[in-house]
């Protein structure tokens, strides 16, 4: 028996994302691995809450419900908030010094 799934943040953010493209196949492929737990690590964490940051087109509702969705996995620690501040410093930083935005 494993003791889990450890998901990338690329698979991640697709499990995060309803309106991803890709999101029926990815969750129906999480759901066929059965009761293990699936496992993010807090820094992907970081790195989804850095792409919301940076994606202000993106409707308020979708980010939310993304947010909603990172509360249905086990987080590795370092920890959850560990990976919120990640996110939010990374893009305060992208908003103050990026010249396109």
């Amino acid at each position: 028996m494993a003791d889990g799934y450890l998901l990338d943040t690329s698979i991640a953010s697709i499990a995060f994302d309803a309106g991803n493209r890709s999101h029926v196949e990815v969750h129906t492929r999480l759901r066929a691995l059965g009761d293990d737990p699936i496992w993010v690590c807090s820094f992907s964490v970081g790195e989804v809450e850095y792409g919301l940051h940076v994606s202000p087109r993106i409707d308020a509702m979708r980010h939310e419900t993304v947010r909603n969705n990172l509360h249905l996995y086990k987080v590795l620690k370092v920890d959850r908030h560990t990976g919120q501040t990640y996110g939010d410093l990374r893009g305060e930083l992208f908003r103050a010094y990026c010249s396109t935005w």
